[in-house]
């Protein structure tokens, strides 16, 4: 198989491409087609869902870069696991508390602390 053949072999159905050909990421629908020296891509917009064909050479096509169908699950696992979590207690945790914060409602803490104030009558 020359290069040729493994650059088509990539641009399979489901794909996504991006390149300075397409104005954003696009996924591709159907093989593609052979016409002369260039070959149809056809392919649908993923942010607009606009359907994009277009006649690209070789040299454009190797321009393209290529996301698999199935990206590989090789990211830090350490990480993932710390974002999980962070997830997790903003979920069970109301907004705007500490974890350390003791749960005493606001009003009683704010009349606790307060100088109590006398009004004095007149007349």
């Amino acid at each position: 198989m020359n290069d040729t053949d493994n650059l088509l072999a990539l641009l399979k159905p489901g794909t996504v491409v991006q390149g300075v050909v397409f104005p954003e990421p696009v996924e591709i629908v159907s093989d593609p087609k052979q016409r002369g020296a260039f070959y149809k891509l056809e392919g649908r917009g993923m942010t607009s869902g606009k359907f994009y064909n277009p006649n690209l050479s070789l040299d454009q096509l190797a321009q393209l870069t290529v996301t698999p169908l199935h990206p590989p699950y090789d990211g830090d696992a350490h990480r993932f696991k710390l974002g999980i979590e962070a997830a997790r207690l903003g979920l069970a945790l109301p907004p705007m508390r500490g974890c350390a914060r003791p749960t005493i409602p606001p009003v009683s803490i704010a009349t606790d602390h307060m100088p109590k104030i006398v009004k004095k009558r007149s007349g």
